[in-house]
């Protein structure tokens, strides 16, 4: 069957090291009835993204030969009909260099046949095998959800679905028992998830056994070290699943998962490699509250300490100082203080002097128009609680390039009088810098402490976000 993929093909964003080839080469010959197009793409898989390795044009005989002076990485590889429909799955390894396929359109997986490559014969046999089960078992399923089957019969279809289930498990153990060695068992394997013990006691209890259980054994068929699985898309999967779906959403909790990871990948340089760049962007780009510690621990625990020596001095350098940035204004900090000076007299305040059960640390800029509305929020957010104490301390972050007249006017026209409204137009305070404020607006919110409670959320949250942490603070 065709299926369909989106590619990456920008690079990772901390690029891996180079990888010392082989003159052996590779050469793989295509030959596909009822497919006549120009031109193939030969993609390969690396974590969770799949990328572009070779492209081969049609040849006279209609063949596709992609051919290359270096060595194939051992993984999972994808025929491709431009620009994204995926004709055929396929395996390379050490042995696997140098093979032809033959097939036909009309279903890729099925009618191929492979000269050259035993590693690929039995992972398309599989591939079929699973293919023919999934189609029994969803036969069965579907006739399981007539509205008007009868008890005796959806109980026959049970049993046959256990069965079939029974069936499938056995020919994955005997597959992996006669051929230890290969790359499809090693996938096999990778896929079959652990089977838990019994637990007991109340439903709450056992849910939370089982958690810890699987949490545990999330690894045991799935070797992070294991180099012959990183171009496949199994290790990246399964490490997305142990810390989205199964870790605690809270940085520290992340902080260790990630750590267990990397732990286990360490035996293999390539994986520990992979891992910790694909982490570290990972954490980079999330936009989830808070996850930005997740990053400055990497950094900082790895980066900063030799740990990944692979990386260039100018890239290192770059992700250092993004974390020392990042570093003093996390969740649970205490905000840094500063001194600036109020836009109605110019007398100078400081923000540990401010005294509030909880401060809106509001900066903004007087040309943003999504200043404007963020305003609006803030105004509504700071009526609505000011009986609980809440304050704004609003931060004009405009240097020179505007006037003075123009952030009072902001001021006025948002009708932010009730705020404490500040500025550093000469940027004395380098408040920009120690807030990492690269763009406007941007909130904070701080406890009666100046403690960071939450921070870079949008107007629209504001409200929300207000209720859940006065709540939580007992004003």
């Amino acid at each position: 069957m065709i299926r369909t993929l989106s590619f990456a093909f920008k690079l990772l964003l901390f690029i891996l090291a180079p990888v010392i080839v082989s003159a052996q080469g590779y050469e793989i010959k295509v030959k596909i009835d009822g497919f006549t197009k120009n031109e193939i793409i030969l993609a390969y898989q690396l974590g969770s993204k799949t990328y572009v390795k070779d492209t081969a044009a049609r040849e006279n005989d209609g063949s596709y030969v992609f051919r290359g002076p270096d060595t194939l990485k051992t993984g999972m590889f994808l025929i491709v009909d431009p620009p994204s429909n995926v004709l055929l799955t396929i395996l390379a390894d050490e042995k696997n260099q140098r093979f032809s396929i033959s097939t036909n359109l009309k279903d890729p997986g099925k009618y191929a046949k492979f000269t050259g490559s035993s590693e690929n014969k039995l992972f398309n046999d599989y591939r079929q095998y699973i293919a023919d089960q999934k189609w029994i078992a969803d036969s069965l399923k579907g006739k399981n959800q007539d509205p008007d089957i009868d008890a005796v019969t959806s109980g026959k279809i049970d049993k046959k679905l256990k069965a079939l289930d029974s069936t499938v498990k056995k020919y994955q153990t005997n597959f992996i028992a006669k051929y230890p060695t290969t790359l499809t068992a090693l996938i096999i394997k990778a896929n079959i998830e652990p089977v838990p013990p019994v637990f007991t006691g109340t439903e709450d209890d056992k849910y939370w056994q089982l958690l810890n259980w699987t949490r545990a054994h999330v690894f045991d068929n799935a070797n992070l070290a294991e180099d012959r699985l990183l171009r496949t898309s199994f290790l990246a999967s399964k490490v997305d699943y142990y810390l989205d779906k199964l870790t605690v959403q809270h940085p520290d909790s992340i902080n260790l998962a990630v750590d267990r990871v990397l732990a286990l990948c360490k035996p293999s340089k390539s994986n520990y490699q992979f891992f910790l760049s694909d982490l570290l962007n990972k954490y980079a780009r999330s936009t989830t509250i808070g996850m930005d510690a997740v990053y400055v621990h990497l950094a900082l625990t790895y980066y900063d300490n030799g740990k990944a020596d692979w990386i260039e001095k100018e890239n290192l350098n770059k992700i250092l100082s993004n974390a020392r940035a990042l570093e003093p204004i996390l969740i649970g900090k205490t905000a840094p203080d500063f001194s600036i000076s109020d836009i109605t007299d110019n007398h100078k305040v400081t923000l540990n002097d401010f005294k509030a059960n909880m401060t809106i640390l509001f900066f903004w800029s007087p040309d943003c128009d999504v200043c404007r509305k963020t305003a609006g929020f803030v105004l509504k957010a700071a009526e609505k609680y000011k009986d609980k104490g809440l304050r704004v301390f609003s931060v004009n972050t405009a240097g020179m390039n505007l006037s003075v007249d123009a952030g009072k006017n902001f001021v006025t026209q948002n009708k932010m009088e009730s705020f404490l409204n500040t500025s550093d137009p000469l940027n004395i305070g380098q408040i920009k810098n120690r807030y990492d404020i690269r763009s406007t607006p941007q909130l904070f919110i701080l406890d009666k402490n100046k403690k960071i409670l939450f921070k870079k959320l949008g107007g629209e949250q504001l409200d929300e976000i207000l209720t859940y942490l006065i709540k939580q603070e007992n004003l």
